[in-house]
Order: C-alpha cells, then structure tokens, then sequence
C-alpha cells in the first residue's frame, strides 16, 4: 500500500515502494543502479577506490567520497570528509535524507535518485518542485502565492 500525499503540501521523505531500495539513474550514461537496503545495511559507499561498492572513474571524486544508507524506509547520503564535496539539488551538504527526484552529484558525476519500485515516480517529481518553490523564492513571493 503507498502513501496518500495527494492533500500534502510537503515533501515526503518515504519511498512509495514497499521495498526498502532506490534506484541512482546515472544522467550522463543513462545507467540505472538498484540499490537494495537489505543488501547493504549499513549503507552503499561511492568513490575512486576500488573498495567502494560503487567506483567512479572521475579524479574530482574522492577515494571514499560519500555514502548512501538506508533509514526505515528513506534513505539518507552522508559526506565522508571528500575533498570537493557532496552535492544534493546544486546544494553541498554533509548529511541529508533522499527524495526520489534529487539529483545527486559526487564528482562530475549527477545522479537521479528514483524510487526502487515505481522508477517513473510523478510524486518524485512533484516533491522536487515543492524543494525548489520554498527554498529559491522570497518569502514575499511565497505569501503571495497562497
């Protein structure tokens, strides 16, 4: 069964899908990678080292550059002290849930994060678009949109 959020004004964090995974759709490549939390509980690591679940061939990418895991049925990406940053939505960030519709970027690399189950997500979509309304237009703007 998939959450309502037909009414909400907010962005959820939950994935509709009933499995605790995600999917990183690779922009550049059009690659999609699935990644399942109980697979990798303790979470997916990203980076230049060949001991990273995910190695990415980009020399702005650190060796261990960040690491998504999974949080109850959200998913959280965590900085791991790389040298040019973790991007989420054009913003750096140490630490932060995951939405389906974010883009992610670690290096030169840009990821969509879709949910696991229903990859063509329009609530993805959606939740990426409420992101950007409240967080890019003055406060003016906002009041008088309601």
């Amino acid at each position: 069964m998939r959450p309502s959020h037909e009414n909400s004004d907010c962005p959820t964090t939950l994935h509709t899908g009933n499995q605790e995974g995600l999917i990183l759709v690779d922009l550049v490549r059009g690659t999609r990678l699935m990644l399942d939390g109980q697979s990798h509980p303790h979470g997916f690591s990203l980076g230049r080292s060949p001991e990273t679940d995910l190695v990415l061939f980009d020399s702005l990418a650190s060796r261990k550059h960040c690491l998504l895991r999974p949080n109850g049925r959200a998913w959280q990406v965590e900085d791991m002290a790389s040298s040019n940053g973790t991007w989420l939505n054009g913003e750096r960030v140490k630490k932060a849930e995951l939405v389906p519709g974010d883009i992610l970027q670690v290096g030169e690399n840009r990821f969509r994060i879709d949910d696991a189950v229903d990859s063509l997500n329009p609530q993805g979509t959606r939740n990426l678009l409420i992101k950007l309304f409240r967080t890019h237009l003055p406060q003016q703007s906002r009041r008088g949109a309601a």
